[in-house]
């Protein structure tokens, strides 16, 4: 399986000094930085309450190259959040990663090529959203601009295998499409100009991926 910058193979990731940032995108994906690179890999955007970890992660062109690269492919509704994980480096206290747990309810599977028997309509499946909230901090951490689904809201899902007892979306962005929306539910205000074409192809793919799935 493709990975991003580093990869990890379970979702709790420690740091052990500088900035670590970490995702679950292709199994779990991180980017560890020194102190002196943490200014350019954590943004603050809206304010200050929404912070940018950047991960780098696969790419995809087209929604076909999308369909065939994923195991899973599901489509249904996210009931709730049941609970975010927050993790602190323990030199300074200073967030370096964390996830949110959601709950989502397939109404059609699409794609389960792991024949997953916990892949099934009407089932509830755990889903590590790449968004997460800090109390302590008032401040949303979000991969590469991710943003949590909204509950009761349809979408399709592209997804990896079960690891650590939750499901990951494919290359973080790109595996969530909103159905009941045409907005891509990302924060593009937070993406730098370089990543401006990536978004281009996400609105690109989620519109296919609309037209062929949301019926």
């Amino acid at each position: 399986m493709k990975k991003a910058i580093i990869i990890l193979s379970t979702v709790s990731i420690m740091a052990i000094a500088g900035f670590i940032v970490f995702v679950k995108a292709d199994n779990v994906v991180s980017e560890k930085t020194n102190a002196n690179e943490t200014a350019h890999t954590e943004k603050a955007v809206k304010e200050n309450k929404d912070v940018l970890f950047e991960g780098k992660t696969d790419a995809f062109q087209n929604l076909e190259q999308l369909e065939n690269e994923s195991v899973i492919i599901v489509r249904g509704e996210k009931i709730n959040e049941e609970k975010t994980y927050v993790s602190r480096s323990e030199i300074d206290g200073a967030v370096n990663g964390g996830y949110t747990n959601s709950n989502f309810k397939i109404n059609k599977v699409i794609k389960n090529e792991e024949n997953d028997n916990k892949i099934t309509a009407g089932s509830t499946i755990p889903v590590f959203e790449s968004a997460f909230y800090d109390e302590k901090t008032d401040k949303t951490y979000r991969i590469n601009g991710y943003e949590n689904m909204k509950e009761a809201k349809q979408y399709l899902l592209f997804l990896l295998p079960e690891q650590d007892g939750m499901y990951a979306t494919r290359a973080v962005t790109y595996g969530k499409v909103p159905l009941d929306t045409d907005d891509l539910e990302v924060q593009t205000d937070s993406i730098g100009e370089e990543d401006q074409s990536q978004i281009q192809t996400l609105e690109s793919i989620f519109k296919e991926a609309r037209q062929k799935y949301k019926d």
